[in-house]
């Protein structure tokens, strides 16, 4: 049986994650990937109806900065309580 996953854990996955990411969307030909599909400027009319959770690599970067950003603060937050419950 695994262990559960920690914030901490899960915050070093996504550190690592970073870069790879970083580097893909850095390669010449992840452009198509690199924004949220222009649906209706392309007039795919069907695409939401076919795909239900759009994703691309940028809003993947950003969401990944923003969960580190959110629990490098609540670390610290963590941090503080303890600590005034240690004394």
């Amino acid at each position: 049986m695994s262990s559960p996953v920690t914030p901490a854990t899960a915050l070093a996955c996504l550190k690592q994650l970073r870069p790879i990411v970083d580097s893909l969307l850095a390669r010449s030909d992840s452009t198509v990937f690199a924004a949220p599909v222009d649906w209706r400027n392309l007039e795919l009319w069907d695409y939401v109806s076919i795909v239900k959770e759009p994703m691309d690599l940028g809003t993947v970067r950003s969401r990944m900065e923003e969960t580190i950003a959110q629990a490098e603060v609540m670390d610290g937050v963590n941090g503080t309580i303890i600590a005034a419950a240690d004394k």
